[in-house]
């Protein structure tokens, strides 16, 4: 499955510190499989290692326009301010 080898790339780019890559790796296993929830966290977590906001808030965007509603989504954007 696609969307797992994103997310799975992405948790490789994460362990290695690089958190926008995994931002972006994670944003493709969602548009994949919007329904599983974990790439979703993976991705808000990933967020919560960025030192560049500006950089969370478009990923966690993006994401919001993927799985519209997504509470997490909303929350970590939320907590973002």
């Amino acid at each position: 499955n696609n969307a797992v080898y994103q997310n799975d790339l992405g948790n490789a780019f994460f362990y290695r510190g690089d958190y926008h890559k995994a931002g972006e790796h994670y944003l493709k296993a969602i548009k994949l499989s919007p329904e599983i929830n974990d790439y979703v966290l993976n991705l808000i977590n990933t967020c919560g290692q960025l030192e560049d906001l500006d950089n969370a808030l478009s990923l966690l965007e993006s994401a919001s326009k993927l799985v519209p509603n997504n509470i997490d989504i909303i929350q970590a954007i939320e907590n973002l301010f």
